[in-house]
């Protein structure tokens, strides 16, 4: 508060200063050249008191609010399409450049003779000067690492229509807002140009028969209205931007849901039937062009829960995305194709503008009673309408985690599901994946660093390693019973195991025609010191 009314002091100051300095000058030069302050006010108020300058008041400003008007619904309109469309891009890129290359001064020379005298030319002006300032903003604003959001569509079966809607046009708010200001500074300046150029009815037709006439002072307060006028708009957009700026109303939740299921229906979603085995056969995969890994065979089975194991670089992360379908594999074939699949990303990917709620309702389809009950399952009750960046880091986790559990899928695709979590809610946690696999049938595959988590939860553990990486080791947990103790010998064997297949050097090894090189290695190695 102090500070705000230094400031305020500190504008008074300035402008205290101007009006000093202006009447100094004035008293050296003639009227003609720089009317003094009071003889500005008195032209100020002579004008204001004029019956024909609200009629131009309100003629420049139909013309600003008409060309304001077209440009905005061209602006977004061209501005959706060259984001969403690489082509359009690519195609319109040409139009936006030209429109920025050509001055502005000879835009009023082509508009008057495509168009004549009148507001005709001055509205032309507004438009072809402040539309690229949207579309550039529009564009942008979509093309900008908008490859997070897209992937939890694409897995999460989000349809066109409700990705437009929520996922898309919600950030472009913020930036519409901020772009038509620009555009107002801008649009008004070219509208006071237009019209003092063509001579039309407005506040620049006046200021051009002031300056007919050698009325200095006329023309300044002219200035002065111009200022006041804009400063009145600028109040106007400010409040328009604090609005857009306002919280969502959590409604939209139910709306939401009402598209997703309509989605479901069309096949978007799996009808949650235990499905077939998932098989991997040779796959290979790449990364920015560099195989990372190759000779991927593994077969996962309903109900199971496999965990990948493996130094980082190894291609893990990049295995779930082969298995969602995000990422093509460089060689080799994955069945079936168009398995439904829920994935639970390294980072949370949550939709930042819409309540937890209305992230799970527009990615499962659930209701509220549902939703609220898994929030209580994982430890956050009552967070249904806060907004993400309301929540910590470790709630973020969770409700992601409740969004991949939400999901009716054949296959839960985990990765690195439980960092960020304290010790309670991480036993809490594993304990609801095995409650998951148990009722739903589902196939889980979780990327983990830690060895205790894949021997609390796995049926089968994948061991990654080498350049490009391999199938290291294999191990088969499915015969250990549940729910399971980190303290029994068997489970320590088994660490032991699955710390020696994370960092045992190996030797060269012969080599089998039914297996990897680096596997038949691994297995040798094991073997030969009793673990396996």
């Amino acid at each position: 508060m102090k500070t705000a009314t230094t400031n305020h002091w500190w504008t008074l100051l300035g402008a205290g200063a101007i009006i000093v300095l202006w009447q100094l000058a004035a008293l050296r030069l003639p009227p003609i050249i720089l009317p003094s302050p009071g003889d500005t006010v008195g032209a100020f108020t002579r004008l204001l008191i004029e019956p024909l300058t609200l009629r131009f008041i309100s003629a420049s400003l139909v013309t600003f609010l008409i060309g304001i008007a077209i440009a905005t619904s061209l602006g977004f309109g061209v501005g959706l399409i060259m984001g969403l469309s690489s082509s359009a891009a690519a195609a319109l890129s040409p139009v936006m450049a030209l429109l920025n290359a050509i001055p502005t001064i000879a835009w009023m020379g082509i508009a008057m003779m495509w168009f004549g005298l009148g507001m005709g030319p001055t509205v032309f002006l507004v438009v072809v000067t402040t539309l690229p300032v949207l579309v550039i903003a529009v564009s942008g604003a979509i093309r900008v690492d908008n490859s997070t959001l897209d992937d939890v569509a694409r897995v999460y079966g989000v349809g066109r229509r409700a990705k437009l809607r929520y996922l898309i046009l919600p950030p472009l708010k913020t930036v519409t807002v901020t772009a038509l200001v620009a555009m107002a500074a801008l649009g008004w300046k070219i509208t006071i140009m237009g019209e003092f150029l063509t001579a039309s009815n407005g506040l620049g037709s006046l200021l051009l028969e002031a300056k007919a006439h050698l009325q200095t002072d006329k023309v300044f307060a002219i200035t002065l209205l111009l200022i006041g006028l804009w400063a009145v708009m600028s109040m106007i957009l400010e409040a328009c931007s604090q609005l857009a700026q306002h919280r969502p109303a959590t409604r939209i939740a139910r709306s939401a849901r009402r598209h997703q299921l309509t989605a479901a229906q069309s096949g978007g979603m799996s009808s949650g039937a235990a499905a077939g085995d998932l098989t991997c056969r040779s796959v290979a995969l790449s990364h920015d062009d560099r195989l990372i890994a190759e000779e991927l065979t593994f077969t996962i089975r309903p109900g199971t829960t496999t965990a990948i194991l493996g130094p980082s670089g190894v291609g893990k992360t990049t295995l779930l995305r082969v298995l969602s379908g995000l990422h093509t594999p460089a060689a080799g074939e994955i069945s079936p194709r168009d398995r439904a699949v829920a994935y639970v990303f390294q980072d949370d990917r949550l939709i930042p503008w819409l309540t937890v709620a209305d992230n799970l309702a527009l990615t499962s389809g659930a209701d509220a009673e549902h939703i609220s009950q898994q929030l209580a399952l994982i430890g956050i009750e009552g967070s249904e309408d806060l907004l993400i960046d309301e929540l910590s880091g470790g709630m973020r986790r969770r409700v992601a985690l409740a969004r991949g559990f939400l999901h009716n899928a054949d296959t839960l695709l985990l990765d690195e599901p439980f960092s960020g979590l304290d010790p309670l809610r991480r036993s809490a946690l594993t304990s609801d994946i095995e409650d998951l696999r148990a009722a739903k049938r589902q196939a889980i595959v979780f990327v983990t660093h830690d060895i205790d988590d894949a021997l609390l939860l796995a049926d089968q553990v994948l061991v990654l390693r080498g350049a490009p990486a391999g199938i290291f080791a294999r191990f088969d947990l499915s015969g250990m019973p549940r729910p399971r103790a980190l303290n029994t010998q068997e489970l320590n064997t088994t660490r032991h195991a699955l710390w020696d297949a994370l960092t045992t050097t190996t030797t060269a090894c012969s080599t089998s025609t039914d297996a990897p090189h680096h596997t038949r290695c691994a297995e040798q190695v094991l073997f030969e010191r009793n673990i396996l």
